[in-house]
């Protein structure tokens, strides 16, 4: 990310992070598109847990604010 944002040519990284730069322009869009699944897991001991729970459900939440985030 330091590269692309500095101007060393053409990069890859996931769209919704690009987003977040206003100086990056996404180009061959149409040519290049990989879609990459994410997982969310917790071990199933875990998930009696307190801390773990409350822990599990601020990620599954920002992760899905984050997906839902218009582009800019």
């Amino acid at each position: 990310m330091a590269m692309i944002r500095a101007g060393g040519g053409i990069g890859a990284c996931q769209v919704g992070v690009a987003r977040r730069s206003r100086d990056l322009v996404r180009v061959l869009a149409r040519e290049v598109s990989v879609q990459l699944n994410t997982w969310l897991a917790m071990h199933e001991d875990l998930r009696t847990s307190p801390r773990c729970r409350v822990t599990f459900d601020a990620l599954v939440e920002g992760m899905r604010r984050h997906i839902a985030a218009p582009l800019k």
